[in-house]
């Protein structure tokens, strides 16, 4: 994807950021998607909404954070959305809750202001799948969480129709063969097209 000398500016301080973190805090974004998700962010307006699904240990909603405060558009509320079901398997074992483990990390190893949490920046624990959505419409929709054909389809099934006219959906991990079944039947049913590609991952613009 050709991007812009904005876009190409604000990406290089991102990975510069990145690299600075210990290794295993590093979020798993190669460079080519943050510059995707970079060059969407910036389409972003006022109180538009990012949704993230997949928040996984919070590195990418940390990116996300970044990348709006360097684009200056840090009044973007962003919503990032996960089951906890990893962190029943892989997380500490020592009492600590899922949502305390996410703001720990998000504030301490990521350098999310504690003042965003909750107030720009909302962790949802939940099933992204049946999670019931009232708010306002979803301007940028990132789908990260079960890399299965079920998962990705559920997701889609449950949180698309929220996505505003105009949106975008961007798909992570689109070479995995569950994520890019589900996402090339989506592609099929709705006749749309995938509007541009960086490294692993794709992005869909809603008509």
């Amino acid at each position: 994807m050709k991007v812009s000398n904005e876009v190409a500016t604000i990406s290089k301080e991102i990975n510069a950021w990145v690299k600075t973190l210990d290794k295993d805090d590093r979020p798993r974004i190669q460079p080519a998607e943050i510059a995707l998700l970079t060059h969407y962010i910036r389409q972003l307006v006022l109180y538009d909404t990012l949704m993230e699904i997949g928040t996984g240990w919070g590195g990418s909603v940390a990116i996300f954070n970044k990348v709006c405060e360097s684009a200056g558009r840090s009044n973007v509320r962003i919503v990032t959305i996960d089951n906890g079901s990893n962190f029943s398997r892989f997380g500490p074992k020592d009492g600590t809750t899922y949502d305390d483990f996410i703001s720990n990390r998000l504030t301490s190893i990521y350098g999310v202001r504690a003042s965003r949490l909750g107030a720009g920046v909302f962790c949802v624990h939940a099933d992204s799948t049946k999670l019931y959505w009232l708010a306002r419409d979803i301007n940028l929709l990132f789908i990260d969480g079960a890399h299965t054909y079920e998962g990705v389809k559920g997701d889609i099934k449950n949180m698309v129709p929220h996505v505003a006219p105009g949106g975008v959906v961007i798909f992570h991990d689109y070479h995995m063969e569950g994520v890019r079944r589900a996402v090339d039947e989506f592609l099929g049913e709705e006749g749309l097209v995938i509007e541009n590609r960086g490294g692993a991952t794709v992005a869909v613009r809603m008509p």
